[in-house]
């Protein structure tokens, strides 16, 4: 998703710092979303589930998952960008999530 005259480059080297953190707190949204839908989905129909066997075949398919471990990784850029992230919020740089909301709507509305 790339605005016009707007090249991937400039998004790394940080120009447009507050339209780069917009975005992709909208992706990493819409993305959390279609995960918990997808979950959620799942379990619906797993609840309905009455077979036994089906619910045993589904179990063998997902059994060896290890629901105590985050498979969760992150990059060095990550990594920086939550310890300013850390930082800001120490020294009182904090804005409400209303004002982190119209902001967004502004940068989605031109």
């Amino acid at each position: 998703m790339q605005e016009e005259g707007r090249s991937k480059r400039d998004w790394q080297d940080g120009h447009n710092k507050n339209d780069y953190i917009c975005y992709v707190r909208i992706v990493a949204r819409s993305k959390f979303m279609q995960v918990n839908d997808l979950k959620y989905n799942l379990l619906d129909k797993l609840i309905s589930v009455r077979d036994l066997d089906t619910l045993k075949k589904i179990n063998d398919l997902i059994g060896d998952i290890d629901i105590n471990k985050s498979i969760f990784k992150i990059t060095d850029a990550q990594k920086q960008m939550l310890t300013k992230s850390e930082e800001d919020i120490r020294n009182g740089k904090v804005i409400s999530d209303d004002e982190l909301n119209a902001e967004e709507d502004q940068w989605l509305n031109g």
